[in-house]
């Protein structure tokens, strides 16, 4: 395990900075709502640290907010669905911008931004975290089409991921298993547990009043689990205390990460992602991808059985307080940055006591 820990990118081709100016940083994320949602913790980090922060996304509402962080917007022409020439534009685009901002370090965020991001920069010498945070649909859907697309996201990435200077950033290690099945070499794999949870904003609240109820901690996707969710409702006539999230694949699932910092039990599927912070007989309650009635069977003992909630609950808030809270993963992405800066004189990486559950 310890061998996929560690980096070890070439120095050859860290770009050179100017004395006294803080280094550029540039985000590539698809959806503002999403940067805000899910990398702001990082991006504070980055910039408390002295990073002078960019961002460039879609910009829908999400401008005033991310301007108010004294980060430099970038609106880009992302495009919600693929298309090849939605994907030549935001290529495009981003290739201009590179060439303006000059970032010493890029981080791409998801699948679709790296990809993009990564062939934008073919040619240039830019160093670049690339966050593969859940590996998408191609990777957790069994029909024909997503296993072709499987297979054509794999050789991309294959090309475009096992270059000096570009790193792999995943949020567990099942993924990071895929990337290494996918032939990218480990020395270019790095795992940071998500963006980081405000400890102090999600704080613990008592249970309410019975009955107990239960919400479902995701968007409103059939790959998130929300029809099997509302199958096992139908079996348990919609009783409901309790955060579920029976998804099919995940990178980290923040609105789980959130659930246990408000110290709430949790029930989810046993896929990657969602075993990082629901531990069967610890912090909650796994069951089978798609299977209505053991999630119903799991919601309904944890309905029943009032101190093992509560002792789950408690399990869930001290584990993201020790592994997964924003003074705990500010200071590894940072790290990382600037192992790519050339600041760091040893490699980074993360002890594999840091990634094994509890």
């Amino acid at each position: 395990m310890g061998g996929a820990d560690t980096l070890h990118i070439g120095r050859q081709n860290q770009p050179s900075r100017r004395v006294g100016r803080p280094p550029r940083l540039l985000y590539v994320v698809s959806e503002d709502w999403y940067f805000l949602s899910h990398r702001l913790p990082m991006a504070r980090a980055a910039r408390d640290a002295g990073f002078e922060v960019h961002v460039a996304t879609r910009v829908t509402r999400g401008a005033a907010a991310i301007e108010a962080e004294r980060f430099v917007l970038h609106p880009m022409p992302f495009a919600r669905r693929l298309s090849p020439l939605a994907s030549l534009a935001s290529i495009l685009a981003l290739r201009r911008l590179n060439s303006s901002c000059a970032p010493p370090v890029t981080h791409h965020v998801s699948l679709q931004p790296s990809v993009l991001g990564l062939i934008a920069t073919l040619g240039r010498p830019t160093p670049s975290v690339n966050a593969l945070t859940g590996l998408g649909y191609s990777f957790a859907s069994a029909t024909i089409g997503a296993k072709i697309l499987k297979w054509a996201v794999g050789s991309a990435l294959r090309l475009l991921l096992d270059r000096d200077g570009v790193v792999s950033l995943v949020q567990n290690g099942d993924d990071r298993a895929v990337l290494t099945g996918l032939g990218i070499p480990a020395s270019r794999i790095t795992l940071v547990a998500g963006s980081g949870v405000d400890v102090a904003r999600f704080t613990p609240l008592p249970e309410p009043a019975d009955p107990p109820t239960v919400a479902f901690a995701g968007r409103l996707l059939d790959d998130k689990g929300i029809r099997i969710l509302v199958a096992a409702h139908r079996l348990l006539w919609a009783r409901a205390h309790i955060a579920a999230l029976p998804s099919r694949r995940e990178g980290l699932p923040l609105s789980l990460l959130e659930a246990a910092a408000c110290r709430r039990t949790m029930v989810a599927t046993d896929v990657p992602g969602c075993r990082e912070i629901v531990i069967p007989g610890k912090t909650g309650l796994l069951v089978p991808v798609d299977d209505a009635h053991a999630l119903a069977n799991a919601i309904d003992r944890l309905s029943r059985e009032t101190e093992l909630r509560a002792r789950f609950a408690a399990a869930a808030r001290d584990l993201v307080v020790e592994r997964f809270a924003v003074d705990v993963i500010g200071p590894q992405i940072v790290a990382l940055y600037r192992h790519l800066l050339g600041a760091m004189d040893s490699p980074y990486g993360l002890r594999a006591s840091q990634h094994e559950a509890p």
